[in-house]
């Protein structure tokens, strides 16, 4: 696996991990003054919320096997199935942006 490529998606990763803030105070600023906190909580409670849905949904449907070719299947639903222990990946398994 390329440094390069895998240093790009971590650091793509970390800036909207980054923006997530800038955007609720950008929404916080174009509220009233009562409604400024519970904007801003919103835009940042979501932080958990996708995460969440990633561990469900997205995994599976990201790196599962494919339906019709297009988006995975939701046999790895909950990341069932996913272990800690190595395991020899040819480049064929790859997702085509690691490549």
């Amino acid at each position: 696996m390329n440094k390069a490529d895998t240093a790009f998606i971590l650091a793509s990763a970390g800036l909207v991990l980054l923006m997530t803030p800038g955007l609720a105070l950008f929404y916080g600023g174009m509220v009233r003054r009562k409604n400024v906190l519970g904007t801003i909580m919103q835009s940042l409670i979501m932080i958990s919320l996708v995460s969440i849905e990633w561990v469900y949904l997205g995994y599976s449907m990201s790196f599962g096997p494919d339906v019709g070719g297009f988006v995975g299947n939701l046999s790895l639903f909950g990341l069932s199935g996913v272990t800690s222990a190595p395991v020899l990946i040819t480049p064929q398994q790859f997702p085509r942006q690691f490549l």
